[in-house]
């Protein structure tokens, strides 16, 4: 490289944050596309739409939410790690493609770690064991009894590999069960399924759920996490319970591809944060079973490692193995 060239690459260098924070000072000139990978109507497309809806008022851009479901989040997930790192197409997604996925499939079409960075987590979201009204057990003692009656039982979940489907693997291995993972497209077929009585339990989120707990439909026997939720205030934990170890809580979360420049990174957190923790939608997230968060992107950096790591280790405790 000649004097020339160097002094060239010095400017180009010297120049790169002053493009890309002029970037962020236009952003966003066009709409926005958040990209759920997982099938209308499940807990993902909910948050998604209550943010972009907010997130859209406030930029005066209209925010479209696309669902692009299959392969527990690896299509839809797949499909942002390859669009523009200019900001206009951002991923909502979950534990499950980000934290677990990895840790299941050897031939994962996307590298969370290495295709995405942080944005922001949006909430903590537990997960609820339920049960088909019919099924005769109120606690999750008498479902563990009723289930080794049986010589085990279906539940299901919304895909392989889902943090539903660990936290069924994970009582088993916790309480000598043998319960059999059903894997449906979505929150929403399990949950059809599970009222109509096609399979006697599941894991599901709570946003979800909840309408078909009141009504009576189906009975929550105990929800993941530390501590109770606002929603279910009369359902314990799995702890309280008696059975520990289902401490570990999902969540839902913004990811930008990487190359995202980091002006507009920071925008879309601080924006999105602001939403999160405003009256109405932390009303809202604490109604619908999660807790909100609303971070930093250097905050939930940490949180989607340590989490990665402790669902990796369920992962290998309960000898869950998927097909590639």
């Amino acid at each position: 490289m000649n004097r020339r060239q160097a002094v060239l690459a010095m400017l180009a260098v010297g120049a790169a944050p002053l493009v890309a924070f002029a970037q962020a000072l236009g952003y966003p000139s066009k709409p926005i596309r958040f990209i759920v990978p997982y099938p209308p109507g499940g807990g993902t497309d909910i948050m998604a739409r209550a943010i972009g809806q907010k997130l859209g008022e406030a930029w005066g851009k209209s925010v479209i939410v696309e669902n692009k479901p299959g392969a527990n989040g690896a299509i839809g997930s797949e499909y942002v790690a390859r669009q523009p790192a200019d900001g206009y197409t951002i991923l909502i997604s979950i534990a499950s493609s980000h934290a677990i996925a990895q840790h299941l499939y050897p031939k994962l079409p996307y590298d969370p770690f290495k295709d995405f960075v942080p944005v922001t987590q949006i909430a903590m979201a537990p997960i609820v064991m339920l049960v088909n009204a019919a099924v005769p057990v109120r606690s999750v003692k008498e479902f563990i009894d009723y289930a080794k009656s049986k010589n085990g039982l279906n539940y299901g979940t919304f895909g392989n590999g889902s943090a539903p489907h660990i936290y069924g693997e994970l009582l088993n291995l916790i309480a000598g069960l043998n319960l059999v993972p059903v894997p449906y497209k979505g929150e929403g077929p399990a949950l059809q399924d599970l009222v109509g009585g096609q399979i006697p339990a599941a894991f599901l989120s709570i946003s979800v759920a909840k309408a078909q707990i009141l009504a009576g439909k189906v009975r929550p026997l105990a929800v993941t996490g530390p501590k109770r939720v606002q929603a279910l205030p009369d359902v314990p934990t799995f702890l309280e319970s008696g059975y520990p170890g289902l401490e570990v809580v999902g969540w839902y979360a913004v990811f930008a591809p990487t190359g995202t420049p980091r002006p507009i990174v920071d925008k879309l957190a601080a924006r999105i944060a602001a939403i999160v923790h405003s009256p109405d939608i932390v009303a809202r997230l604490l109604d619908l079973g999660t807790v909100p968060a609303g971070n930093t992107p250097e905050e939930f950096a940490v949180n989607w490692r340590s989490d990665s790591e402790r669902f990796g280790e369920i992962i290998r405790r309960a000898n869950i193995k998927l097909d590639p």
